[in-house]
């Protein structure tokens, strides 16, 4: 008789726990990826020299396609930050434009290079950016204001939500 086994019911499918088919379904799961990648093996065996060129041309394309798209998705920092360090031509001067891509505004923002010059801003909405030249930052202490003198080699943005630090290369 089906459910009977040697000294009482044995399970049935039907009452097996979560975990045992969650279990199953992964082990079911594993063996159809297993045979759907011997068969594509197989039909990529049987292929011409051209085909197999023109295959790992076109998957190294789209793996750096897709590399591509997934560094560049934008800030991996807490605060959800991008720092555009840039110089102005004209005054031959750092511009540092600072973008909030966060969900929330930042509150109590400072905008530090190298430690000894800080750029103070009440709030940063979200999705705004605020591009200030060097001669903008004050010195930490003093309060006097940047000369254009100034290598950066590190930028830091802080605000009550956090912080984010950058270092610049061959300043």
């Amino acid at each position: 008789m089906a459910g009977l086994g040697s000294g009482g019911f044995e399970p049935v499918h039907g009452s097996q726990d979560a975990a045992e088919r969650a279990g199953a379904a992964a082990r079911e799961s594993v063996k159809w990826v297993s045979e759907e990648a011997s068969r594509l093996y197989g039909n990529y065996s049987r292929q011409s020299k051209y085909f197999k060129w023109r295959a790992w041309i076109l998957g190294s394309y789209a793996t750096l396609a897709i590399l591509g798209v997934a560094l560049s998705r934008g800030p991996s920092n807490d605060i959800h930050a991008h720092v555009y360090p840039t110089y102005d031509k004209t005054d031959n001067q750092l511009i540092v434009s600072v973008r909030n891509e966060s969900e929330d505004e930042w509150t109590g923002v400072h905008i530090t290079v190298n430690g000894e010059y800080e750029f103070e801003r009440d709030r940063l909405m979200r999705d705004e950016m605020i591009t200030p030249k060097l001669t903008q930052f004050k010195k930490i202490g003093t309060g006097e204001k940047a000369a254009g003198a100034v290598t950066p080699r590190t930028l830091k943005v802080k605000c009550d939500q956090g912080s984010y630090e950058l270092t610049l290369n061959g300043s």
